[in-house]
């Protein structure tokens, strides 16, 4: 997958604005991933309307500002307005799969590592954007073409999470889509504590998720199913994750295949090995999302029975509130900086552009 595409836009004002901006920079690519999600056309009928209907309240209850930035997605774009909020909302998260590493000790402050990995056959597109609300912290962030997703980033106050999916049978109405939930943090979060609070408290449906977070000096990994949630401090400066939960509580919560789980379990076996071995650095943590030995390489090509493959790499340092990005497996891509800069506009202009 050496070559894919990666994309970046800056945008600044108020969630509506800031979608538009976005809507217009990514137009092309919006519309290529909506129509490959099957909308319109998959999700007609009583049983999605019903369920558009209360994600659309559940949004407006607790998250309006993202339904206005869906709205202006869509303006942008020129999409109609449905066509996105079904995007955003409907399609279900089934086997996604992701590695999360947590240096607390690395020099220069805690260094978040992770790969973005789905189902071999699947389209995927990632994107760096920097979101400037008045108001709201700014913040640099990994997220789908189209959508008001997040699976990581940093903000202005020194925070910085990235996720790693997990599969469970739980469901709850009252919620919004969990790859919303990093993207609030970022935006609403000023401390760790504040960050904690929120992840404790957050609603969301189904797709429960570990989530590295980390401010300029600390790091851990929280496990948050749709219920419950625990917290893994590091041990010996690190701390990782992968597709299942590890604590006693919520270990027992998951909905995966046999071979699904096995690879998750491989994986993080394999990042227990890697993380004693590697130095705690940023070189380290290339060096971990690169792997690409068996039994569970980080750096999945699709050719075991989960048919996961890695198609992106991060890593974030939320000290020096920059990101290092690569679209398509690490093993073969570059990871390219990117830095958080006060302010992002002067007078509301937008910046944007594609990368390989």
């Amino acid at each position: 997958m050496a070559g894919e595409k990666g994309f970046f836009a800056k945008a600044y004002g108020e969630h509506y604005q800031v979608g538009l901006q976005v809507g217009e920079a990514f137009a092309s690519v919006m519309a290529e991933l909506v129509a490959e999600a099957g909308i319109p056309g998959k999700y007609e009928g009583p049983p999605y309307e019903d369920r558009l209907a209360l994600m659309r309240a559940n949004f407006e209850r607790l998250a309006p500002e993202l339904l206005a930035e869906m709205e202006g997605l869509a303006d942008g774009a020129g999409l109609p307005r449905e066509h996105v909020l079904k995007f955003n909302v409907l399609p279900e998260v089934k086997r996604a799969g992701c590695s999360l590493v947590g240096f607390a000790d690395a020099p220069g402050g805690p260094l978040l590592a992770k790969t973005t990995d789905i189902p071999a056959g699947r389209t995927d597109r990632r994107a760096m954007v920097v979101i400037d609300v008045p108001g709201k912290a700014q913040a640099l962030m990994l997220t789908v073409p189209g959508t008001v997703w997040c699976s990581g980033g940093v903000n202005e106050w020194g925070l910085g999470c990235a996720n790693a999916a997990v599969e469970t049978d739980e469901w709850r109405d009252d919620g919004i889509p969990s790859r919303c939930v990093p993207r609030l943090l970022l935006q609403r979060c000023r401390t760790f504590d504040e960050a904690l609070e929120f992840l404790r408290d957050a609603q969301f449906n189904c797709a429960p998720f570990n989530l590295l977070v980390a401010d300029e000096d600390r790091v851990v990994c929280v496990e948050r199913s749709v219920y419950k949630m625990a917290v893994r401090e590091p041990v010996e400066g690190v701390v990782f994750a992968t597709n299942h939960f590890v604590t006693p509580e919520l270990s027992v919560l998951h909905s995966h295949s046999e071979a699904e789980m096995a690879n998750s379990q491989q994986r993080y076996e394999k990042l227990a090995r890697l993380t004693a071995e590697k130095p705690h650095t940023l070189e380290g943590a290339r060096a971990v999302l690169e792997d690409c030995s068996k039994p569970g390489p980080i750096c999945q090509a699709g050719d075991d029975p989960s048919r996961l493959v890695t198609t992106a790499a991060s890593i974030f340092r939320p000290r020096a509130r920059v990101a290092w990005f690569a679209p398509g497996m690490p093993c073969q891509s570059k990871l390219r900086p990117f830095q958080l800069q006060l302010p992002v506009v002067a007078g509301g202009s937008r910046v944007a552009g594609e990368f390989t």
